[in-house]
Order: C-alpha cells, then structure tokens, then sequence
C-alpha cells in the first residue's frame, strides 16, 4: 500500500520553497533553452514505497504544469506555466505556486505573474 506525500509539519505560512531553476531563466531564451533548465518533472516530496518497507520514492509532478496560447491582435503568445515554489505544503498545487513564462515565436519575451496579466489586458 502506497501512502501519500509526506509534508513536515511545521508551519508554512509566509515561507515559499524554491522548487526550480527559475531564476537561470533569462528573457530571450529559446523554448528548447527554457525547458533545458526547467527539466520535465519537479520533486515535490517523497512517499513509501512498495517496492522495499523503510524506502522512499520520489513524487514528482510534470513540468511544465500547463500551457495555453493566447491569441494577440498581433501575434500569438505560448503561455508556459512552472510549479517553481510550494507555498501551503497541502496537497493542491494553486496558481500563486506557478510561475507563468510567456514567449513570443519561440523567444522568452516575459515571465511572471504581473506580466501575464499586462500581456491579457493589452489584449482586450
């Protein structure tokens, strides 16, 4: 029988843990160069094993999380959502713990949250 993820119990309430290399992340980079750096699975904690009793296996959650295109009146953004920072050690992965990285024809062209909504309201 497999359990689920183990968390600590301590409180989490105003710390953020760093998942990701993030912050190699440079605008300009290609979507190949990005997703070179960000790997295809983040480890998120750990759970039993059924393989052996005492041992531990990975949980891993793919990356990126999501994507989407956002269709501009002059070009065409490719939307990449990374969990990049566990903010409620909870179980439930929320778009605060996400970091958005928005390219344009292949190229980082912005990344976070404050961007893509700049990005969505221009486009209205």
């Amino acid at each position: 029988m497999t359990s689920g993820p183990k968390f600590s119990s301590q409180k989490w309430e105003g710390l953020s843990i760093a998942l990701t290399n993030i912050e190699k992340v440079q605008l300009g980079m290609t979507y190949g160069e990005v997703a070179g750096i960000m790997g295809d699975t983040v480890n998120i904690g750990y759970k039993t094993s059924d393989a052996s009793e005492g041992a531990y296996e990975d949980v891993l959650v793919k990356s990126p999380y999501y994507e989407e295109i956002i269709e501009g009146s002059e070009a065409r953004y490719r939307v990449v959502c990374y969990f990049t920072h566990i903010r409620k050690a909870d179980g439930i992965i929320t778009d605060d713990e996400l970091t958005p990285l928005v390219f344009e024809e292949g190229r980082l062209i912005g990344k976070g949250r404050s961007f893509l909504f700049e990005l969505k309201d221009r486009k209205k």
